[in-house]
């Protein structure tokens, strides 16, 4: 059993009260790897205004060891006609070099992303590097 499956039944049996095994966690990663992968790759049709952002968070390496340094996770949001925030998609990248970016849009666009009239974004965003810009 990995350390990540062993924390994970600890967190179980403290929340739930029960105890699940191995092979149950390793089912439900199954089941959510295949839920986010059907997410992922969704098709996403005309959106306007798409909102880029990144959020960063430590990260364990094999050793154990949480790092400062850790990983950011560029996301494409929008907001729908309801006012509701709809996340595009989500990615992982130990930086934000303008190829992470690049490949990031790329994806969105083989998804079907069109008519976007206008890419707002967090400042720190190094979009123009991209060829971002109109």
């Amino acid at each position: 059993m990995s350390t990540f499956s062993g924390e994970i039944l600890a967190i179980t049996e403290q929340l739930c009260g029960t105890s699940v095994s191995s092979s149950q966690v390793s089912r439900a990663t199954a089941l959510l790897d295949e839920t986010l992968q059907a997410w992922r790759n969704r098709p996403l049709g005309e959106i306007a205004y798409p909102y880029l952002d990144v959020r960063y968070e430590k990260v364990r390496h094999a050793r154990g060891q949480w790092t400062d340094t850790g990983c950011s996770y560029p996301d494409c949001l929008w907001v729908d006609r309801q006012g509701r925030r709809q996340i595009l998609d989500v990615s992982v990248s130990m930086n934000e070099a303008e190829v992470h970016w690049r490949s990031f849009l790329v994806r969105l666009v083989a998804r079907g992303l069109r008519g976007v009239q206008f890419i707002t974004h967090a400042p720190a965003l190094r979009l123009v590097q991209c060829g971002c810009q109109r």
